[in-house]
């Protein structure tokens, strides 16, 4: 189990970003269950070989994962329960937000939720299509801002550059106008293609 885990393991390592080693996120979800694996066969070896060394070991183990869970897990009375969001203030809006946007729509999406539309025909992290961001090798590689024709995003939560992005595709000479907005969740539609719906 613990080789399944090895790329994953030196991806993490190597990476230059503290979110892949925050268990807060997905990057750690191909590498836990392949450690856990890896500790209950290392802990059945040496139950089997030398049983007094394997009872000490288990409560070594059971002893980390109790502190580990304290210092770090999700649950009420850990150190680091605010730290988690269970749920967002805002939830009911985001449902209704993510359920305006049709299932073969094109979206520009907020990072935060994107996972809700992925299986959209096609998904960009705002604010690409229309700026460029970590999007291929180099910004020779951004797709065209026609590429989508949806926006969703909660401008609150944005930075001041990608918020001016936004502003700039609702605004009057933009191409998009506000179609939902409810407790800080907008989402904004082509402009064209608002005028046609309402024909």
């Amino acid at each position: 189990p613990l080789l399944g885990s090895v790329p994953q393991l030196v991806a993490t390592v190597a990476a230059d970003s503290k979110y892949v080693r925050d268990v807060r996120f997905q990057y750690t979800a191909l590498l836990i269950p392949g450690m856990m694996l890896a500790a209950i066969d290392v802990v059945a070896f040496v139950v089997r070989r030398r049983p007094k060394l394997g009872k000490v070991l288990v409560s070594w183990l059971v002893l980390c994962t109790c502190v580990s869970a304290f210092l770090r897990g999700p649950l009420p009375g850990s150190a680091a329960f605010g730290n988690w969001k269970l749920t967002e203030p805002n939830q009911v809006a985001l449902e209704r937000a993510v359920a305006i946007i049709p299932e073969d729509a094109r979206v520009a999406a907020a990072d935060n939720i994107a996972a809700h539309l992925s299986h959209r025909r096609a998904i960009y992290d705002f604010p690409n299509p229309y700026q460029w961001m970590v999007f291929g090798r180099s910004e020779a590689d951004a797709a065209s801002p026609d590429a989508a024709d949806w926006v969703i995003v909660q401008p609150d939560l944005l930075s001041e550059k990608y918020r001016l992005v936004f502003d700039r595709l609702v605004s009057p000479v933009g191409d998009f106008d506000v179609v939902f907005e409810q407790d800080g969740v907008v989402v904004a539609q082509r402009r064209s293609l608002v005028a046609s719906s309402s024909k």
